[in-house]
């Protein structure tokens, strides 16, 4: 569990052939010493929502409606598009030989609250590899 222990950015991402974030996908990853880890990594190319955030905001928290002119369907399609190139969880963690166990406790994709993600862990200098099926996740410590 100490290997872990300590926070990495990401180098890369694939699944088999695709790089599901593209070649240049950001992330952090962070496991600390008590058992709890936190993952985010997203696209790095991602197109801002622009000026329809602010109204989109005001509309989640209750302030506001959705002004007139406001082209929902295109707002849905930003926040869908958004949404897709992002992905965060944290869980507890703990270490099975060369296996790192993921209890999700809190996770953008509601599915995954509950379950346990299992990886395949591989510390090589200041790389950490994470696989699990055909997906590996390369990581460097910061």
């Amino acid at each position: 569990m100490d290997t872990l222990v300590g926070t990495w950015s990401l180098v890369r991402w694939t699944s088999g052939t695709v790089e599901p974030f593209g070649p240049d996908p950001r992330g952090t990853l962070v496991y600390t010493a008590a058992g709890t880890m936190i993952a985010c990594f997203m696209r790095s190319a991602r197109p801002p929502l622009g000026p329809a955030m602010d109204a989109y905001r005001d509309y989640r928290l209750g302030r506001a409606a959705l002004p007139r002119g406001l082209d929902r369907p295109r707002l849905e399609t930003q926040l869908l598009d958004a949404a897709m190139s992002f992905n965060a969880y944290s869980a507890r963690y703990f270490v099975e030989g060369d296996l790192v166990h993921h209890d999700v406790e809190i996770a953008m994709l509601p599915d995954w609250i509950g379950k346990r993600l299992t990886r395949r862990f591989r510390i090589e200098g200041d790389q950490l590899t994470l696989s699990f099926g055909a997906d590996a996740l390369v990581w460097r410590r910061v």
